[in-house]
C-alpha cells in the first residue's frame, strides 16, 4: 500500500477531534481545565509580584560584608518556588476533592501531586468522565514548572551580575 492509499484510508480529522473534544473533555473535565488555566495564570502573577522585592533584596543582600549572605536570596528564591508549588497542589487537590473525583481527600492529594509533578506512581481507577484529568494535572506541572524554571535562572543570574557588578566596582 503506498502513502496515498494509506493517507485516504485515514479517518476525517475533523471528525475525530470532535469525537475526542465530545468524549474526553465532558463539563467537569472542561471546568478542572478552566482552573487548571487560570492557576497557570495566578502562577505568573505570583512571580512578577515577588520579581521586584526579591531585586531589591538582592541588592541590599549584596551590602553585607561577608560572603555567607550572598547565599540568603538564592535560598529565599528557592523557598518561594517550593512554596506556590505546594500551594498549586493543595488549591488543586481542594477542587478535585470539592468534585468529589475519589472518595476521600487523602486519595486526591495524592493522586493530584503525583500527577502534577508527573511521577504518575499511584494506581488510580477514575470514572470515565474523570480519564483525561491526568493530562491536565501534568500540564498543569509541566508549565508551572516552566514557568518557575524561567524565574529562578532569571533571578540567579541576576544575583550572579549583581555580585560580578560589586566585586569590579571594589577592584576599581
Amino acid at each position: 500500500m503506498n502513502w496515498l492509499n494509506h493517507l485516504s484510508s485515514l479517518s476525517n480529522v475533523f471528525e475525530k477531534m470532535s469525537f475526542y473534544f465530545n468524549h474526553a473533555l465532558n463539563e467537569n473535565v472542561a471546568l478542572v481545565t478552566l482552573f487548571a488555566v487560570l492557576m497557570i495564570a495566578l502562577h505568573g502573577l505570583y512571580y512578577a509580584a515577588i520579581y521586584n522585592p526579591l531585586k531589591w533584596f538582592i541588592n541590599f543582600s549584596s551590602s553585607f560584608k561577608y560572603d555567607i549572605f550572598e547565599l540568603i536570596p538564592i535560598v529565599v528564591v528557592i523557598l518561594l518556588v517550593i512554596f506556590i508549588h505546594i500551594v498549586d497542589i493543595f488549591v488543586f487537590s481542594y477542587i478535585i476533592d470539592s468534585m468529589n473525583v475519589f472518595d476521600d481527600s487523602i486519595t486526591a492529594f495524592y493522586f493530584v501531586g503525583e500527577m502534577y509533578t508527573t511521577v504518575g506512581y499511584g494506581n488510580y481507577i477514575l470514572e470515565p468522565q474523570w480519564k483525561s484529568l491526568p493530562l491536565i494535572i501534568a500540564f498543569l506541572g509541566l508549565f508551572t514548572f516552566a514557568i518557575s524554571g524561567s524565574v529562578l535562572f532569571t533571578i540567579l543570574a541576576y544575583i550572579i551580575d549583581d555580585r560580578r557588578k560589586i566585586k569590579k566596582h571594589i577592584n576599581l
